[in-house]
């Protein structure tokens, strides 16, 4: 008898932790990013190499299935929209600093590539 009451606790014990490792395994399978996240992330950021443009040229891309207008501005474009910015700083000033490249020396490259 008492061989028979040890195996029925061993078999429960079994099936309780079977269950537990199942349920443990689909909580945190659950719990991981699906397919459509993934590629909505890998597709969220959108870069367009504009080095190779000259200043002042204008393309039309298409992103998402929008049309984008994308201009590489010359040096009087970045100071006119420097001014309009910061309208207390005159106009000359803007230029001077972009001609003379002290507005890239003193901006980081990245932040000096969202004015240009």
């Amino acid at each position: 008898m008492k061989t028979k009451g040890v195996t029925l606790y061993c078999v429960t014990a079994f099936w309780a932790v079977l269950t537990l490792a199942i349920g443990l395994y689909y909580l945190f399978s659950g719990t991981t990013t699906t397919a459509d996240v993934k590629v909505r992330a890998a597709n969220s950021s959108t870069s367009v190499e504009i080095g190779s443009w000259e200043p002042g040229d204008a393309k039309i891309l298409n992103l998402r299935g929008k049309p984008v207008v994308i201009w590489r501005r010359d040096q009087d474009e970045m100071a006119r929209a420097l001014a309009q910015f910061d309208p207390t700083i005159p106009l000359e000033d803007w230029a001077e600093a972009i001609n003379s490249g002290a507005l890239e020396r003193g901006l980081e490259p990245e932040a000096f590539a969202n004015v240009e």
